[in-house]
């Protein structure tokens, strides 16, 4: 569960128009703890493991296609079906007033 403390894209504005993709590359699982750890203070950015980049549309491909039923591919922590994944920021889609 994470906390209402963690700040896993801490450069980011609420209605910036984009999608901060974080993703870890090359990292043991050593670099992967402190990275979990560090979700609450934002300072993960800092780490040599962690890659961020704001896009407003991505999209992952498994290149592998072999490997399909083996692999896994996680987003947001689900396990999601290992196949093409397109993701796109429709940016004021939805206006929502509370009174």
């Amino acid at each position: 569960k994470i906390s209402t403390s963690t700040c896993p894209a801490p450069t980011t504005k609420l209605d910036d128009g984009y999608i901060q993709l974080s993703y870890v590359a090359d990292a043991g699982r050593g670099s992967l703890l402190k990275y979990l750890l560090s979700l609450d203070s934002g300072l993960h950015k800092a780490g040599n493991a962690v890659k961020m980049a704001p896009t407003r549309a991505y999209r992952f491909e498994p290149t592998d296609k072999e490997s399909k039923g083996t692999r896994l591919l996680t987003v947001d922590g689900e396990v999601v079906p290992y196949t093409v994944i397109q993701i796109e920021n429709l940016s004021r889609f939805l206006n929502m007033m509370c009174g």
